[in-house]
């Protein structure tokens, strides 16, 4: 489920986006839920609800109405629960855009209310690409994903996206991905051959390959080619199995 907040100090304003807002909920692939609307912040405050389920944030800049807070405030609020929230401003005051840096707000965009263009085809806009995003998120947290030391510190790395790991001297390896070389510490690839899916083959005794990621093999499987275009050799005794993997025994 996916929350809406809404903070407007001009009633009439509020109402509008309320509708506009239901009428795009009601389209969504999304479940989306309107959590909260009402032209005081403080509302916004006590009724926020920070989880796993995310958050977007519709807020007006200038709240002098109701409140001494403005909407670069509120934000900051916000921001000190929910640091991952999709927040938009919607605001007759586009020239006091440049104060969300001050504040860090992290805002994804600006739609200005009385700007050239109807704010509802901009807002409609943003909403999708926040869909898009959350879609985005949603497929990379149901990757696989696999934890390894690098010069960096510990790292993530989506196991569907590495192509091959080769043996070098000084007990490291080197992780090849697309466009990417990631030098690998404290880890052999016996140990990754244990860890990591069946799709990884070892073909010889410095490499361990990805077979979704096998471009081509040379007819008599000497040599596999990745999407890389990286060529590993295939250990004689490994040729059987590596036809048997691919289906061409």
């Amino acid at each position: 489920m996916v929350r809406i907040y809404i903070c407007e100090d001009n009633q009439q304003h509020l109402t509008e986006i309320k509708r506009h807002v239901s009428y795009f909920m009601s389209f969504s692939k999304w479940h989306m839920q309107l959590a909260a609307a009402s032209v005081f912040p403080e509302d916004i405050l006590n009724q926020l609800v920070v989880d796993e389920e995310p958050n977007i944030y519709l807020f007006d800049v200038d709240l002098k109405d109701t409140s001494p807070m403005n909407g670069f405030q509120l934000g900051q609020k916000v921001r000190e629960k929910d640091p991952n929230g999709y927040l938009i401003y919607l605001t007759s005051h586009l020239e006091l855009s440049y104060l969300s840096f001050q504040y860090h707000v992290k805002a994804i965009d600006y739609i200005e209310k009385n700007g050239p263009g109807d704010w509802r085809t901009r807002l409609t806009d943003c909403l999708k690409a926040v869909e898009k995003q959350l879609t985005t998120d949603q497929n990379n947290r149901e990757k696989q994903v696999i934890e390894l030391f690098t010069f960096s510190g510990l790292t993530n790395f989506f196991v569907d996206e590495l192509i091959a790991f080769e043996a070098i001297p000084d007990h490291k390896l080197i992780l090849y991905s697309h466009n990417e070389k990631t030098t690998i510490l404290q880890k052999t690839l016996d140990q990754l051959e244990r860890e990591l899916p069946q799709a990884f083959f070892r073909p010889h005794r410095s490499f361990l390959i990805n077979c979704d990621r096998i471009d081509r093999i040379e007819t008599n499987f000497s040599t596999v080619y990745m999407q890389n275009q990286l060529a590993i050799p295939v250990a004689h005794r490994k040729r059987k199995v590596l036809r048997e993997k691919k289906g061409t025994a």
